[in-house]
């Protein structure tokens, strides 16, 4: 939960542990009327042989709303997370996804994103 001017907003966290060798979607489910706010997301690389690059995205619909790259390798064993301090809004009525590419070879994803959601 989450206060914003004195009010407690209902807040939202989602996980997903990806497969070898593909793409991970962690999807917080849309509410009518409503928005999410993402306050932040994690994610890490399990196993990997591969020096493959992939994308990190936050999704409102089909809208890329934030977006960054890492090398598998290069973040074996460790976290890549960010917190967002004003918190990126959604759109309205919107599902919220964390999308991971398919990082290459047998690497796997595992993504957090949490947030709270405006009534």
């Amino acid at each position: 939960m989450t206060y914003k001017s004195g009010v407690l907003l209902p807040g939202f966290a989602a996980t997903s542990d990806g497969t070898a060798g593909a793409a991970n979607t962690t999807t917080v489910a849309a509410v009518a009327a409503k928005t999410h706010v993402i306050d932040g997301f994690d994610v890490s690389v399990g196993t990997t042989d591969t020096t493959a690059t992939f994308s990190i995205q936050i999704k409102s619909g089909s809208t890329v709303l934030y977006k960054t790259y890492a090398k598998a390798a290069e973040v074996l064993g460790t976290r890549i997370g960010v917190v967002f301090a004003s918190g990126i809004p959604a759109a309205t009525g919107e599902a919220v996804t964390l999308v991971c590419s398919d990082p290459g070879d047998s690497a796997v994803i595992t993504a957090n994103i949490w947030g709270h959601t405006h009534p």
